[in-house]
């Protein structure tokens, strides 16, 4: 009975990990220096695009191109409504969202997990601002080391 739970564990230990460098493993496409274009899924999702450019570049990891097909692949943020909706015109708002890293024919590689940004004095009371620093430096520079 023991053999045949520690065989159990032992196998869902080995499929977390496949699916764990799966998900988090580098392809081809996004290696260090590549180039990446930015889309956004709607106006909602663009007001993030100065600041994710800001600390994409900070970063300098892999080049902004502004051409999709100059691109080996495509970072899209999607922006999630809190629980008022969308409100694009004050920045003071705690803001929601994730990015997806996509192939350029629009298939998902691999997607963060939903973050806040919140407005403090760090970031000018900016949430969004603190939303895009986030998103690079929890989830893009920790799976891209």
């Amino acid at each position: 009975m023991k053999k045949a739970i520690f065989t159990v564990l032992l196998s869902i230990f080995a499929i977390n990990l496949s699916w764990s460098q799966t998900a988090t493993g580098n392809s081809d496409a996004t290696k260090k220096g590549n180039k990446v274009f930015l889309q956004y899924t709607d106006v909602a999702s663009r007001e993030i695009e100065p600041y994710l450019i800001d600390a994409l570049k900070q970063w300098g990891y892999w080049n902004i191109v502004t051409v999709k097909t100059d691109a080996q692949f495509v970072i899209e943020y999607t922006a999630v409504p809190f629980s008022g909706g969308f409100s694009v015109s004050n920045e003071f708002i705690t803001r929601y969202g994730y990015i997806a890293l996509k192939s350029i024919d629009d298939k998902e590689l691999q997607r963060s997990k939903k973050m806040k940004g919140s407005p403090t004095a760090f970031n000018g009371y900016k949430a969004i601002k603190d939303l895009a620093n986030k998103l690079v430096k929890k989830y893009l520079m920790v799976t891209f080391k």
